[in-house]
């Protein structure tokens, strides 16, 4: 019997061809792995050892000491007191409740109030800045005695004014970040303030900390002290002289200068009722911060006829010995009658008329100058304009215009109504009477926005010669009264650094600085942000740098931060910026509060658009043809290139304005600030000129 077998052949070619699919997908399978090994091990390998670093380092920062403040005997007027800051880790803490418990009596804090703190999902929070070498003690011990997570202390100075109320509206005082925020603590911060340290160390995966780099300890650098002309003994009389002042006459309040009329340099300047900087929690340091020397103008009174004398003898119009009649004390000037404070004066000489303070003779002699005459003495004296004292937030002072007057107010002014000034301007002009230096004025003539409007024409009335940047601006000196041949167009002195700067961008620029936040990849498209207060719009500063962080923020490219300056309305922008940086923690931004005016031109040549409210961005950046937005009106009227847009304090309009400039690209290069022999031409000028002391009116 034969049995065939039911099994079909094996086909060979089937076999043949499911093998070789096997091996395709095989050889597929291990290209595409072979592939991703060498993008992540060569092509991103780069990318992937930073984020390592990242994950497995941090960097705490180590605050710089500030510099000592001095009077120019050697007082010390503020100076740091060593001390430690207590702060956690939030998500390292195992136990919130019971780390409370435990901290809560070294601290003197409640334990619910530090529960609140250490139970959330924040990385760093303080629990007590500035805290004293007691308690810093106390905890150091808790932290030692039961191995405590999660919490820490790093050195922390804090200030300390060891004249107390002595010369504080001078000194000023700074805040719990020991940045400066009145006085010269403020005005030269970045002086004193010094550079901070850091120190890397090493994290855990739970992001501990474990250990500490030996190479990368970079020490913070102390700040530079600083001396004042105050004079500590003059300063500590002067307190002394305005305090039983004001009380003797049941005044608010009064304020005291002494100036040597030969440099200028003032060697007391107080203001009472005053505070104690050291002292923060109670009424005085809320509210007598105001250095009234400065910053509150009032009518001069009689103390204004030496400026009206001063006038009236370089005129011509008087002589000291020329007998005046005073009229026994009454004078009618438009059917109004001043009065003389002392009744019975009849004839005598000028120099009497001053000495006896008399209304009616100044007020005579006065009239016999025209309004224009005056005004253009007034204004040469100083008033009407800020000093330039090294002090933030100087008033300008109260003046108007001949064209404003009624028909009272020049004999009014003559000794000292309808003018509003300050002790200091006061000071000024009385020294400057004595004394004949003559003024040059550069960048005369620009038509701006703000306080600089005023400000920068008030200079203009005082100088003797003139250096506008354009032609423009030129003919609007010329139209002020200035005689054309002391007016002499030069172009910008900041167009020089232009053109004598490589403009390339240093490959470690970004590096040097010790700025916060993510350093600026130079190789990728980045904006610069620099945006300053208006301080004819003072209490809008916060709401305004908000609407551009939101407009930045929708851009999302990198960008490089600078800190606005110390005009008044700063801290409210700063504040802005500050709560941003710290509640945010953008990824992309690099915040820096300074840089070389190199290194500045450099970088906003190769950024791809300059954002905020910088003359920067339309003198500089028109000669470089930088893509710019200017934000507000703290430039309004200003001339500028082609480069520059504008936009308001909205963020829609600040975010759409950003993107046509990015998209649109380098603008043509424009001279209309001159082609960078500012500098040759003011020095060639300087040289030669022959100055008039006397000026006049060329209208």
């Amino acid at each position: 019997m034969v049995i065939r077998s039911l099994r079909r052949k094996p086909d060979l070619r089937l076999q043949r061809n499911r093998t070789m699919l096997l091996l395709a997908a095989v050889v597929l399978w291990s290209g595409a792995l072979i592939a991703r090994l060498v993008d992540l091990q060569v092509f991103q390998h780069d990318w992937y050892v930073q984020a390592a670093h990242t994950q497995q380092t941090a960097v705490i920062k180590l605050p710089a000491q500030r510099g000592d403040i001095f009077a120019r005997g050697g007082q010390t007027l503020a100076t740091s007191v060593e001390l430690a800051s207590v702060y956690a880790h939030p998500n390292q803490v195992v136990d919130p409740r019971a780390a409370a418990e435990l901290l809560a009596p070294a601290l003197q804090r409640s334990v619910e109030s530090l529960y609140g703190q250490l139970s959330t999902n924040k990385r760093f929070v303080y629990l007590r800045r500035k805290a004293s070498p007691e308690i810093a003690k106390a905890v150091r011990e808790v932290i030692h005695s039961t191995g405590l997570a999660g919490i820490a202390l790093h050195p922390d100075a804090k200030r300390y004014y060891p004249q107390r109320s002595l010369g504080a509206h001078v000194t000023g005082f700074v805040g719990i970040d020991n940045l400066g925020q009145s006085g010269v603590e403020l005005f030269y911060d970045d002086l004193i303030r010094g550079e901070p340290g850091s120190l890397n160390t090493l994290r855990d995966g739970h992001r501990r900390v474990i250990g500490v780099r030996s190479w990368a300890l970079e020490n913070p650098t102390r700040g530079h002290d600083l001396i004042l002309t105050i004079d500590w003994t003059l300063q500590f009389a002067a307190e002394v002289a305005i305090e039983r002042a004001v009380r003797a006459r049941g005044a608010k309040g009064g304020s005291i200068v002494a100036m040597d009329p030969n440099s200028g340099e003032i060697l007391a300047m107080a203001s009472y009722p005053t505070f104690n900087p050291n002292v923060r929690n109670d009424v005085a340091f809320r509210d007598h911060q105001v250095n009234q020397v400065i910053n509150s103008p009032f009518e001069p009174g009689s103390a204004f006829k030496v400026i009206t004398a001063a006038a009236a003898l370089h005129e011509g119009v008087v002589t000291a010995s020329e007998p005046i009649d005073c009229e026994g004390g009454h004078y009618a000037v438009a059917n109004h009658t001043y009065n003389d404070s002392k009744l019975g004066f009849g004839v005598m000489p000028f120099r009497d008329v001053l000495a006896n303070s008399s209304n009616v003779g100044t007020i005579k002699v006065c009239l016999r100058m025209s309004p224009e005459t005056y005004f253009s003495w007034v204004t040469d004296f100083g008033f009407g304009g800020r000093t330039g004292i090294d002090l933030p937030a100087e008033h300008g002072g109260l003046l108007t215009a001949p064209s404003q007057w009624s028909k009272l107010t020049q004999s009014s002014m003559a000794f000292g109504q309808e003018i509003g000034t300050t002790p200091l301007q006061l000071a000024t002009a009385v020294s400057a009477s004595y004394m004949n230096i003559p003024l040059a004025h550069t960048q005369g003539g620009e038509v701006t926005g703000s306080i600089d409007e005023s400000v920068r024409h008030g200079v203009t009335k005082l100088a003797h010669l003139h250096f506008p940047a354009t032609q423009k601006a030129a003919q609007n000196l010329i139209r002020m009264g200035e005689d054309p041949a002391t007016v002499h167009v030069t172009g910008c002195p900041s167009i020089d650094i232009v053109n004598e700067t490589d403009l390339s961008l240093p490959a470690d620029v970004f590096e040097r600085y010790k700025g916060v936040g993510s350093v600026i990849d130079a190789t990728k498209p980045y904006l610069v942000v620099l945006q300053h207060p208006v301080t004819t719009e003072y209490p809008h500063g916060h709401e305004q740098i908000d609407e551009t962080i939101r407009a930045v923020s929708k851009i999302n490219m990198q960008a490089l931060w600078l800190w606005p300056n110390v005009d008044a309305g700063s801290d409210d922008v700063a504040k802005g910026i500050r709560v941003f940086r710290e509640d945010e923690h953008p990824t992309n931004i690099q915040f820096l509060r300074n840089v070389t005016a190199e290194d500045y031109a450099c970088i906003i040549n190769n950024c791809a658009c300059l954002v905020g409210n910088s003359s920067s961005a339309l003198r500089e950046g028109s000669c470089m043809g930088v893509p710019a937005v200017n934000i507000g009106t703290r430039q309004s009227g200003r001339e500028h290139g082609e480069n520059v847009t504008h936009a308001g304090y909205d963020a829609a309009d600040i975010e759409q304005a950003i993107r046509m400039q990015i998209s649109n690209g380098r603008y043509p290069r424009s001279t209309l600030y001159g082609d960078g022999s500012a500098g040759e031409q003011i020095a060639n000028i300087l040289a030669t000129a022959e100055v008039r002391i006397q000026k006049r009116l060329a209208y």
